[in-house]
């Protein structure tokens, strides 16, 4: 048995490997982040907005500027000697021995083989940084595309960066949440213990602004903890001062005269709009999950802000060249939804739908985005109605899988839609990632930060309530008068 299972991986490598000196020539360096001619945009996409598509990609691809690519087309990986090999396979490669406060800092990690045995396609690595503050770095895979579309066994490469806003020394844990085997191969999770790779120092900096940066708050230790007993339970939330207190937030809305506030997204944004209901009122909302909903929230005074939620189960076609296929499958729609009434403040947040339905999902997302962005400005029927992009929270390997969605996608996602969204839709960006990813793993059930309970009549997650606190926060300072 261990013979034919010996001869099966040396054939498929061989053939992997001829297949690629084969298309040499026509593998580019990110096969699904980036074809070798840009995605046709939607048809009522303009040029600018493909544009900002093509920029992303390149100021992505800077970020590997100064390292040569690991992925090489004879399956060979270049690692310097200053890589630490943290398990076989594994290297650890800082860029910098120190980083300084506000200021982007990276690290590279190298596969430089799966697995020793079998040919493992998916990987998501769950990255922490533990120290003064508990920080959950960016993940970009920069081979995926190749590596999954070609089932390789060569090198494949992760970037990590993160800002850090304490000074202090940092401990970068990493560990693998899941792999799976090729297609037609029984299916393996894999759960690591988190894996310790050195040390990386922050330096005092110049004092940088986490506000205009997008950086809120810090996760930072508990007074009385000490150096390594870090666990993620020993951190807790500080705001940066960015806003005002959450509870302001009923009564700048009142003040400004929004009377209309409609939730528009998949279950990340519906439990949002459930746990902001409870914070502002006191009460879990008892209706039916995955549909739409209305709730009021009545002030003092008996003035009232009407919160509408509409279900967004993806934002693509299916059967189409992306090969996407489960769109509606919760509401029913193929289309978008109708809402009655002038709309005031419109959030919106989608991604985790188009990164685990969609095959080809960088170009569905790149393909759709616009048209779903295009229905969202149809919605803002008046000047004085303003606009949000939430970012899509990020996922829990460990309660799921990482076959369809990985951190590295949703990052992907993420740092795409806040772009456009931005840029050409004129709509602020409220980044709950960059508050949820290093507590990733802290779900309340298999997927979300936030869960009504609706028996004791509470919201169950800690790290949804800092969350949607934050982001109460964030509208009262919008509309600060």
């Amino acid at each position: 048995m261990l013979r034919k299972l010996v001869t099966f991986i040396v054939t498929v490598s061989a053939l992997c490997f001829i297949f690629i000196i084969a298309h040499q020539f026509e593998t580019p360096a990110l096969r699904e982040h980036q074809s070798a001619a840009p995605p046709t945009p939607a048809p009522s996409s303009s040029t600018e907005k493909r544009t900002v598509f093509e920029r992303f990609t390149s100021l992505r691809n800077i970020v590997n500027s100064d390292v040569t690519r690991s992925f090489r087309q004879d399956a060979t990986c270049v690692i310097s000697a200053d890589c630490v090999a943290a398990l076989p396979g594994l290297h650890i490669c800082k860029r910098a021995k120190e980083c300084s406060v506000g200021t982007r800092c990276l690290v590279d990690l190298f596969v430089s083989e799966y697995n020793l045995t079998f040919p493992y396609l998916e990987f998501d690595f769950d990255v922490k940084m533990f120290g003064p503050e508990l920080i959950g770095p960016e993940v970009i895979d920069v081979d995926g595309g190749v590596a999954e579309s070609q089932g390789f066994q060569g090198c494949r490469r992760f970037v990590f960066q993160f800002t850090p806003w304490i000074a202090g020394t940092f401990q970068l844990a990493f560990f693998v949440s899941c792999a799976h085997m090729s297609a037609g191969s029984p299916k393996i999770e894999v759960q690591s213990d988190p894996m310790f790779a050195g040390n990386i120092i922050v330096t005092n900096h110049v004092p940088a602004n986490p506000c205009a940066m997008g950086f809120y708050g810090s996760w930072v230790l508990k007074p009385g903890v000490i150096s390594g007993e870090y666990r993620t339970a020993s951190y807790v939330w500080k705001p940066h001062g960015c806003f005002p207190h959450f509870s302001a937030m009923l009564g700048k809305l009142v003040d400004n005269n929004v009377k209309h506030v409609v939730f528009l997204g998949d279950s990340h944004i519906r439990v949002l709009f459930e746990h902001l209901y409870y914070l502002a009122s006191g009460k879990v909302h008892s209706g039916k999950r995955q549909v739409d909903s209305t709730l009021k929230l009545t002030t003092r005074n008996k003035q009232r802000v009407v919160m509408t939620y509409k279900m967004i189960d993806g934002i693509f076609q299916d059967g189409t060249h992306h090969l996407c296929q489960g769109r509606g499958k919760s509401t029913g729609r193929t289309h978008f939804p109708s809402i009655a009434g002038p709309i005031d403040l419109l959030v919106v947040g989608v991604g985790h739908w188009e990164m685990a339905f969609c095959r080809k999902r960088y170009d569905a997302f790149v393909h759709y985005l616009p048209l779903f962005l295009d229905y969202t400005l149809s919605l803002r029927t008046s000047n004085a109605s303003k606009a949000i992009w939430v970012t899509a929270p990020p996922w829990n390997a460990k309660a799921n899988h990482c076959w369809r969605r990985t951190l590295a996608r949703v990052s992907w996602a993420n740092a795409y839609a806040s772009e456009l969204a931005s840029s050409h839709y004129n709509m602020q960006i409220f980044d709950r990632w960059n508050i949820e990813t290093s507590r990733f793993d802290e779900t309340c059930d298999k997927a979300h930060m936030s869960c009504p309970n609706v028996l004791e009549k509470r919201m169950n997650g800690a790290v949804g309530s800092v969350t949607t606190q934050v982001f109460m926060s964030f509208l009262a300072q919008i509309f600060h008068t």
